[in-house]
């Protein structure tokens, strides 16, 4: 989600079987509105790790709580 014409290749790909995984550290309220309206089919987010200290150990300055809260 970081390519600014990210959401733009999504639609363009509605015909296609796209699936988008993500560590969800960009799902914010309008990322997510975007993602169920853009036809994507399946979206895997990758929450590596159950607490912040787990977590923290794959997503160096990571915030756990921002991939729940997305």
């Amino acid at each position: 989600m970081l390519h600014p014409q990210f959401f733009s290749f999504l639609k363009r790909s509605v015909d296609i079987n796209t699936t988008v995984a993500t560590n969800g550290h960009f799902l914010s309220a309008e990322n997510a509105e975007k993602l169920v309206t853009s036809g994507l089919k399946k979206l895997v987010v990758s929450l590596d790790g159950m607490d912040q200290a787990s977590y923290s150990a794959y997503r160096v300055n990571g915030e756990l709580d921002v991939v729940i809260a997305g």
